[in-house]
């Protein structure tokens, strides 16, 4: 039989003593480690390594792009005068998209003069595609001279524009707010409807139009609902609207 000293008193007892007959010192047992535990710190372990290697991998990514940009940024300066030539013949000839283009090659280059003629070059492009948009779409237009004035922005015209459209996209946005996002029904009107309906749980809308006469707006509303008989009718009502969605008269 295997003996040990307890520590507590030195009297010798049988190893697979639970606590020493003699002084009563309960014997400390060695708790094993847990499979859960061992497996918790492999995957913290193996975290700590992956993102220390995905470090390291983005540092040389990082020093490897800079190292290119020093590259690029010491031949613009070195061929400058060539560069700016080419730009400006491409412009001269309307070949708008391959200024972009070369643009792309130097975007870390801040030269104002390279800056400048490029965006003159956007500006060529976004003026040709505005012109493209329908006066009608209001929205498209005041996005496409808000970018022009952000290229240009001591342009009176392109300034104009922009105010003329916003008005515009706000008078729009005033008159949508009257309809509903879900059906395009004129929400006012609706109410209006189901509340002289015989039966306002049977009201369906079926189409909604509209005409923005400057001052007002006429809204036409085609619905279904059931009569006082219970048959299904198919009935139409105008009614004018200011344009903040006040009721002027039913038609």
């Amino acid at each position: 039989m295997s003996l040990v000293k307890c520590k507590a008193c030195g009297h010798e007892i049988s190893k697979s003593a639970l606590s020493c007959p003699n002084c009563g010192e309960p014997k400390k047992v060695k708790k094993k480690t847990s499979f859960s535990t061992w497996f918790i710190l492999f995957l913290v372990v193996s975290f700590m390594i992956g993102s220390f290697i995905s470090d390291q991998k983005e540092e040389e990514r990082r020093q490897a792009q800079a190292k290119k940009d020093e590259i690029k940024l010491n031949y613009f300066n070195s061929h400058k005068g060539n560069i700016l030539k080419t730009v400006n013949e491409l412009i001269t000839t309307k070949k708008y998209s391959d200024v972009i283009t070369l643009s792309k090659e130097y975007e870390i280059i801040t030269d104002s003069e390279f800056t400048n003629l490029v965006n003159k070059a956007k500006e060529h492009i976004l003026l040709s595609e505005a012109k493209e948009i329908p006066a009608s779409n209001v929205k498209e237009n005041l996005k496409a001279y808000k970018k022009l004035v952000e290229l240009d922005p001591t342009n009176q015209v392109y300034k104009a524009k922009v105010s003329n459209y916003q008005k515009k996209v706000d008078r729009v946005e005033l008159i949508e707010k009257q309809f509903s996002p879900w059906d395009g029904s004129h929400i006012a009107l609706e109410r209006i409807l189901k509340k002289a309906s015989k039966n306002p749980d049977s009201y369906e809308h079926v189409k909604t139009v509209y005409w923005d006469k400057g001052d007002y707006i006429i809204v036409e509303t085609t619905y279904r609902g059931t009569n006082s008989f219970n048959a299904v009718v198919t009935g139409t009502q105008k009614a004018s609207f200011s344009l903040d969605g006040s009721l002027i008269n039913i038609l």
